[in-house]
């Protein structure tokens, strides 16, 4: 089952996962911003040591594939979240787009539903 989540992550498009790129020469999205500041995505990348926060993977920043390094807002801005630091989750490109929309909470308790039963034998 985790496999398939994954694999279907990885065919979608990044319009999906930013439909207002980024205009030439800023770090703004074209409808008010959807990216963290340069400063802020280095101080992260740093601090998990270009690890992914929600499954530990070590990220390739700059390199498109599943592994991809994504600044991910840990409460999504559709819901309110800002592109303050503390709202900065370094991911890989697999994890962000699994998680959508959902709260870095949300998607940690989707997690532990998706493994646990693989760990009891049933997956």
């Amino acid at each position: 089952m985790i496999a398939t989540l994954y694999a279907e992550a990885e065919e979608a498009d990044d319009d999906v996962l930013n439909p207002n790129p980024p205009k030439e020469g800023t770090t703004e999205g074209g409808t008010g911003g959807r990216r963290f500041n340069d400063g802020d995505r280095a101080r992260e990348m740093q601090e998990t040591g270009g690890r992914c926060r929600y499954c530990g993977e070590q990220t390739t920043p700059g390199q498109r594939g599943p592994r991809q390094w994504h600044g991910d807002h840990a409460h999504p801005l559709s819901r309110g979240g800002s592109n303050d630091f503390m709202n900065l989750n370094g991911s890989c490109r697999t994890c962000n787009l699994l998680k959508g929309a959902l709260t870095a909470l949300e998607f940690a308790d989707r997690l532990v539903g998706w493994l646990n039963p693989l760990f009891r034998g049933g997956g």
